[in-house]
């Protein structure tokens, strides 16, 4: 067993990758309001959300301190994402070499997490159990299908019969089956 440990070698490390993710910006300039293209490069815990500045060729658009900027997202399949943000600073960032946008979501501070990890939900559908946290090992277990996941969570479709199981907090294991891909090396 330690001859096979010894032959192991060491686990290549990835780096985390930003988020990206291409959403529609509607923003008032002037009298009117303008749509752009942007993408969403970081969202913080404090529930600033990182926008690609919008431009002018190779120039930032201006956009002020204390502006409204709509966010809107479309998913495939899913329910269109709409959110207001307040523009707090526009500055060079020198990491990702490119002009962003620091803005503030519009709200109570309970909401910004819920709605920042809409932006970064991937739609998916495959079976998975649940079982109450404490009933892990024996059950009883609930067949169900997730909707998406997210940074933080997933979503899971569940039969009407058994939602009224499940309260707000409750903590709940998840059983999913992962296919044996890499046989016994992986």
């Amino acid at each position: 067993m330690t001859e096979e440990m010894e032959d192991l070698e060491p686990q290549e490390e990835f780096e985390l990758e930003p988020i990206s993710r291409k959403v529609t910006l509607r923003l008032r300039v002037g009298l009117k309001y303008e749509t752009v293209d942007s993408e969403i490069i970081e969202i913080q815990e404090d529930g600033k959300i990182v926008l690609i500045s919008p431009m002018s060729g190779s120039r930032p658009r201006p956009v002020r301190s204390g502006s409204k900027i709509q966010i809107f997202q479309e998913i495939l399949g899913g329910k269109d994402i709409e959110t207001e943000v307040t523009a707090v600073e526009q500055s060079f960032d020198s990491d990702q070499e490119q002009w962003v946008v620091i803005t503030e979501q519009v709200g109570f501070e309970s909401e910004w997490a819920v709605r920042s990890r809409e932006f970064v939900r991937e739609r998916c559908n495959f079976p998975v159990q649940l079982a109450f946290r404490d009933q892990a090992e024996d059950g009883p277990f609930y067949d169900c299908k997730t909707e998406d996941l997210s940074g933080s969570g997933m979503r899971v479709m569940v039969e009407l019969e058994e939602r009224s199981l499940f309260s707000v907090g409750e903590e709940l294991a998840v059983i999913l089956d992962v296919p044996d891909i890499l046989g016994d090396s992986g």
